[in-house]
Parts: structure tokens; sequence; C-alpha cells
């Protein structure tokens, strides 16, 4: 109680030393895979209750810890999303980051605008699936038409 009368009074005369400083920025989150990011609090009185908005799908902030994760993905890519994250102490005071959250698609993409694709690698990997496919299902039918011929006794 004294500590918010304290606060207070120093809000009445203009002089808070209440300040609370929200940090780091988030880095990129990549869509499909796990993301954790630690924000801090600095100032205020601790113990700190965290709240976010304007977050991806799939992704929130543990009210305690002031940690960001989750997993988001079916979103267009790239993405930027405004985000907020707030740091409230044990006086009610609070510090909000205003902030740009990306996410990204996983590196070696095709670089469209989320519909899917896939990397160079990924790409010959299929093709050479279709092109095995496509062999083996002539070798069969080049077989039945064998066994056919010389069960029939056709030459």
């Amino acid at each position: 109680m004294r500590t918010i009368l304290l606060c207070l009074l120093t809000v009445l005369s203009g002089c808070c030393g209440a300040q609370i400083v929200v940090s780091p920025p988030p880095p990129n989150a990549t869509s499909g895979q796990a993301y954790s990011h630690q924000f801090a609090a600095t100032g205020g009185v601790a113990p700190y209750t965290w709240t976010a908005g304007g977050l991806p799908a799939g992704m929130s902030i543990n009210p305690t810890t002031g940690i960001l994760s989750g997993t988001s993905f079916g979103i267009a890519l790239p993405n930027n999303f405004s985000i907020w994250v707030r740091a409230t102490d044990s006086t009610s005071a609070f510090g909000t980051l205003s902030t740009t959250l990306t996410l990204v698609e996983p590196s070696g993409g095709s670089g469209d605008s989320g519909s899917g694709g896939c990397s160079t690698a990924e790409a010959a990997g299929v093709r050479t699936f279709v092109w095995l496919s496509l062999l083996g299902y002539l070798a069969v039918v080049a077989s039945i038409r064998s066994v056919r011929h010389n069960h029939l006794g056709r030459p």
C-alpha cells in the first residue's frame, strides 16, 4: 500500500520513477517451426504480469515469464504483424513495447506469396520420384504384356 501511495504521489507531482521498459524486440519467426523469445522488463516493482496482442495464430505469451512462444503456419509469407507486449508490475504500473513480428518461410523456400512451394532440392527430389514412378509403371505394364503373350502362346 505504501508503494502505491508513493507512486501515486510521484505521478501527481509529474515525476514518476516507475517507468517500465520492455525489450528486446523479437526476431523473425519461421512458419511451421517452434518459436520462443524472452521479453524482459526493467523498472517498476517485480513481479511482472505479461500480456500481448496482435500475435499471429498459434503464438501466445506466458503471463508469468514473458516468453512469447508457439508455432504459426498457413499464413501468406512473409507477413508482418504489428504486435504489442505489456509488462505490468506489482503496483499496476506498466510499460508497453509496440513492434513488428515478421513471419518468414523456412530457409530454402521458393519466395512465392505463401501458396506453397519447395526448395530446389525438394523439387529435384519430386522430379526424380515422378520419373522413377513412371519407369516402374512402364516396367510393370511391359511385364504384364509379356506374361499375357507367353501364357496365351503368342510370340
